[in-house]
């Protein structure tokens, strides 16, 4: 298999025996077929497959259930990092992906396609699966019972994204909405997405309004190709800019995307590193509301100084082949992107604080949507797509007819 051909190669096996932990999920390539959901073949032997390559942790026995989560200490701080397998239980698109196909530029149809309809409004109210219920209970029973300080949610698919073109979880609205209704319930400290799948990076947001009246970004970072971008061939180098000027309204900043070979990188900032001590200063005490007798038993045992997940991308374009990238460890990088997720909370405060002092309720989370035209308007471009799909034909059948 594919996966074999890969496990032998030289340098991936340099790569694994360097003794860094290895871990991760699939997305459709890993699957095999193009913007694949449940109804492939040979779904269960696939995911087998899969699982003995990638190796890590897995949910369970059974390597038939991908989804998992890994908790991983940096420092005194603990990051729980979540898998979410978005192919095994995926229902089709709206209209089911033309991508599917193995035919020539049949992923550059799929994609048109995507974004004309999701741009005229169609599929706004499709109710496909993206999880399945069995993933939906064990996510849920994760984000409720974890103490983590901060949750690394691994989407192979973007989530936050405003752009129709690609495959996202706003292609299946009824899905993307319980996902945030799940995260407004059970309020995760610390929480940030992580994604691939589009050839490109950037970073996204939506935001989120606490019950103090405190805003706050609610942020994804996408990273991807490490070997190829999606603009690579002439065609592309045109279209993808293009596209990723359209549809923006998503990203952290307009400058937050990078179109280049790159990979993602997540590291803990402590702002001062020369003091680890607890803080004893009881002015930050009064910021998160605590009652005198409490001051003394949370300055002493918990609060903190303030640290960040700095998550940034890594450019790698100057690098070469996907030979060279693994066969030495020593090339230089530079960063691109970049963006730091207070871990906890505003204070840093330790999950001990606060189940006595928890986060403030999320009231709301405000996320981005895709571009659509007014009704009418889509009424009128449909009209005149058809009009100029007519006078094609009218045009090749009368130039068959005059030869």
């Amino acid at each position: 298999t594919a996966f074999d051909h890969l496990k032998s190669n030289e340098y991936y096996q340099k790569f694994l025996s360097s003794g860094i932990l290895i871990d991760g999920i699939w997305d459709d390539h890993d699957y095999g077929v193009n913007d694949a959901g449940w109804r492939i073949d040979n779904r269960e032997e696939r995911q087998i497959l899969y699982s003995r390559f990638i190796g890590g942790s897995r949910n369970g026995e059974s390597p038939i259930k991908l989804y998992h989560s890994k908790d991983i200490m940096i420092d005194d701080s603990n990051i729980k990092f979540i898998f979410l397998d978005t192919r095994s239980y995926r229902d089709s698109h709206w209209i089911r992906s033309a991508g599917e196909l193995h035919i020539p530029l049949s992923a550059l149809v799929a994609s048109s396609l995507r974004g004309l309809y999701s741009t005229l409004g169609f599929g706004r109210n499709h109710s496909g699966q993206v999880l399945g219920d069995e993933q939906w209970q064990w996510l849920e029973e994760t984000l409720t019972n974890s103490t983590a300080d901060a949750h690394v949610i691994v989407s192979s698919v973007q989530v936050l994204t405003s752009n129709p073109v690609v495959e996202s979880w706003g292609h299946f609205p009824v899905e993307k909405r319980r996902l945030f209704s799940l995260i407004q319930a059970t309020n995760p400290a610390g929480l940030i997405f992580i994604s691939g799948d589009v050839h490109m990076a950037e970073i996204s947001k939506a935001t989120i309004t606490r019950s103090d009246g405190s805003i706050e970004d609610l942020v994804e970072v996408t990273s991807s190709g490490l070997t190829h971008t999606c603009a690579d061939s002439k065609i592309n180098s045109v279209l993808c800019p293009m596209m990723t000027s359209l549809f923006s309204h998503h990203r952290l900043q307009s400058n937050s995307i990078y179109i280049g070979k790159n990979f993602g990188m997540i590291s803990i900032i402590d702002p001062d590193d020369a003091h680890h001590e607890e803080t004893q200063d009881p002015n930050e005490a009064d910021k998160i509301h605590l009652n005198e007798s409490d001051i003394g038993y949370c300055n002493s045992k918990w609060i903190r100084k303030k640290k960040y997940l700095k998550v940034s991308i890594q450019s790698i374009d100057g690098i070469g082949s996907r030979k060279s990238l693994l066969a030495s460890t020593n090339h230089s990088t530079q960063e691109v992107l970049s963006f730091n997720r207070t871990i906890t909370s505003s204070l840093g405060l330790h999950h001990h604080c606060l189940k006595q002092f928890p986060l403030e309720r999320i009231v709301s989370i405000d996320y981005p949507d895709f571009f659509s035209f007014p009704p009418y308007l889509s009424l009128g471009i449909i009209s005149l797509l058809l009009y100029i799909v007519i006078w094609i034909m009218r045009f090749v059948f009368r130039m068959k007819k005059t030869c």
